[in-house]
């Protein structure tokens, strides 16, 4: 796997590289598809999107690798994930303790649904569109067999639900039909969903 080329100064890529080492272990036991490399790939996709914004690079890159670092199962993986950043930023030496707070915000924005934290400052919008575009293309479609294997790919009578209601937890098909189709309308930013466009085309 290609290192992340972080953005920042001497001692913020020193951070950086610690807080790597220890996403590795924390996400070892996660499920399939929320281990370290998918922390790679929402970093990088982060780091892309932020170019034609001004963010703050340490908050943002923090917050990537860290905002799927507990994901033993979906339900609250946001707040556990934002807990555990927090106590662990709260020790790490020379990590600027009045960007916590920014840190763990966005960990919680970027599972926005209708009842959580909706995504406001920059960091945390870049951060929720690069999060859902590693569900779109070859890698997310692999992500998607991956993640539940005893399900089945989809109905053979209705593939598509013209006559049924989606069961997205029995059919692959139908995860992908209700939620990977329609993640660009959900997206912040223009070149987001620009990016999410490509990857279905």
């Amino acid at each position: 796997m290609q290192p992340i080329k972080f953005v920042g100064d001497k001692e913020e890529i020193n951070l950086l590289e610690k807080i790597v080492d220890y996403v590795k272990i924390k996400t070892a036991n996660n499920n399939p598809i929320h281990k370290y490399d998918h922390a790679v790939r929402v970093t990088g996709l982060s780091l892309w999107l932020a170019e034609n914004y001004e963010v703050n690079y340490l908050v943002l890159q923090t917050a990537a690798l860290m905002h799927d670092i507990w994901y033993l199962k979906a339900e609250n993986h946001e707040i556990e994930s934002a807990k555990i950043a927090r106590e662990y930023l709260k020790k790490l030496e020379n990590f600027p303790k009045h960007l916590i707070n920014k840190v763990c915000n966005a960990i919680i924005a970027h599972r926005f649904n209708n009842s959580s934290k909706k995504p406001e400052t920059i960091e945390e919008k870049i951060l929720f569109d690069a999060d859902k575009l590693d569900v779109l293309g070859a890698i997310g479609l692999a992500r998607l067999f991956k993640y539940n294997p005893e399900k089945e790919i989809y109905c053979i009578e209705d593939p598509f639900a013209k006559h049924r209601e989606l069961d997205e937890k029995r059919y692959d098909l139908d995860h992908m039909l209700k939620k990977a189709f329609s993640i660009k309308e959900k997206l912040f930013l223009p070149e987001a969903k620009e990016e999410a466009e490509n990857r279905m085309g």
